[in-house]
């Protein structure tokens, strides 16, 4: 089975925010790490195998373990990290600091 990344789409938001949303369906929230420092986001974790059996008739989903890592855009503010899982979607949001 190939190794498997989860898709992952990242924008400038409004009001000063920076959002990344990480498509995860089947994995458990326990089962993701998300992390930052500076202007790096990791978001990595673990897809387990649901089929009941080792041999199945059909497997296109797949398994294991995944790491994503992004460089963010300059002023981030990685102190402000928010993340929200809804329906195998974590939505990681960020605020810019403020501009002097």
């Amino acid at each position: 089975m190939a190794a498997w990344a989860p898709a992952v789409e990242g924008w400038d938001a409004e009001g000063g925010k920076f959002t990344v949303r990480c498509h995860v369906p089947g994995v458990d929230r326990p089962d993701v790490d998300v992390s930052g420092g500076g202007r790096i986001l990791t978001i990595s974790g673990m897809r387990k195998d649901a089929a009941p059996s080792d041999d199945p008739w059909v497997r296109d989903v797949t398994h294991g373990k995944f790491t994503r890592t992004f460089t963010l855009p300059e002023g981030i503010d990685a102190s402000s990290m928010k993340v929200t899982p809804s329906d195998g979607v974590l939505e990681v949001e960020f605020r810019f600091q403020k501009r002097r």
